[in-house]
Parts: structure tokens; sequence; C-alpha cells
């Protein structure tokens, strides 16, 4: 196949892209496409909103948090599959399933099992989780753990790279799963 044939090809495809990308858009949905060299992308989100609750902007998942400023630190990682708007479920209506407990008797607001938080409403105590499913066989979900006081840049994050699955906000305690290599 010729360099212009293959050229053609790509130009062909990428006009494909675009149009599937704003009919999407236009039912309120994005397309992102990242190559495999691409790992991860750090951001402060401030002010993006669905359902009334404040969530991280582009399918990305909460890192950690300033609660008094609203910062969330999301990370968009590439590892996992594309989450849209419709995949997000609000946890906090049914309180029963989404408790972590300490042996101390310490109860913490966590996402169901094998999801993790794309946003946070904290006067409600609602979490906004999403299925975390892994499309790069080379890393898989790890221990879950509880952080008290990592900090980066005056924001509480999960350290070891990890994504939050909880929170307990008067106590400033997160609990997290860490990403790893298999």
């Amino acid at each position: 196949m010729s360099i212009i044939s293959t050229h053609s090809r790509l130009l062909k495809f990428a006009k494909q892209i675009a149009m599937c990308s704003g009919i999407l858009a236009t039912l309120g949905l994005m397309l992102t496409i990242r190559t495999s060299a691409q790992q991860s992308k750090d951001f402060i989100d401030r002010d993006t909103q669905y359902r009334q609750m404040h969530i991280c902007a582009d399918a990305a998942f909460m890192e950690g948090v300033h609660v008094g400023r609203n910062e969330f630190v999301c990370t968009s990682h590439t590892l996992f599959s594309y989450t849209d708007l419709r995949d997000i479920r609000i946890s906090g209506y049914d309180m029963s399933r989404t408790q972590f407990t300490f042996s101390n008797g310490k109860q913490i607001h966590i996402c169901p099992r094998g999801e993790a938080m794309r946003g946070l409403h904290v006067s409600n105590n609602w979490l906004a989780c999403a299925p975390t499913t892994l499309i790069n066989s080379t890393y898989e979900l790890g221990n879950i753990f509880v952080d008290y006081n990592t900090q980066r840049d005056g924001r509480h994050v999960c350290d070891k790279g990890g994504i939050m699955i909880g929170i307990h906000v008067n106590d400033n305690i997160l609990v997290c799963r860490e990403i790893r290599r298999r």
C-alpha cells in the first residue's frame, strides 16, 4: 500500500470520527480518542455539573479533593474504558450497601463494588460513581486503602496514583483503589 493511499484512508477515517463525534455531542455524549502512549492526565475541576452535583469532566475519575474550595483532582486515565454520563450512578439513596466500616465502628460512604468516584455532593452525602473497567491488560485494580493525609498542591489526594472510591468529609479520610502493573 502506498503512502498516499494510507494517508487518504487516514483522512477518510478522521472525517468519519469527526462526524460521529458531532452526532454524539448532539446527544450529550463525548468521544475521546487517546493513544496508548498517553497514561493519564490530571487536572483540577472546579465547576462541571451533572444532576445538580459536581463531577469530574471528560469521563475522569476523582483522585483527590479540596472540599472547602470545591476543587476536584481528576485523572483522565487511558487505562479505563470510556464511561458516558448515562453510566454514572448516584450513590447515597441506599447507604446500607455502600458503607465501609472500620474495626472501631466508623463508617465511610463508598461506591458500589467495581466502581469509583466521578463526583461528590457534600451536603447530600452523595457520590457520583461509575464503572472502573480496565482496557489495558498490563494493569489491574489493586488494593483498597485508606488515605489520611497525602497532599498535592494543598489538596488531599490518594497516594500511589490511586482513584477515590469513598470519602468521609468531616474526618478528611479518602478510601482509594490503587492501579498497578500486573
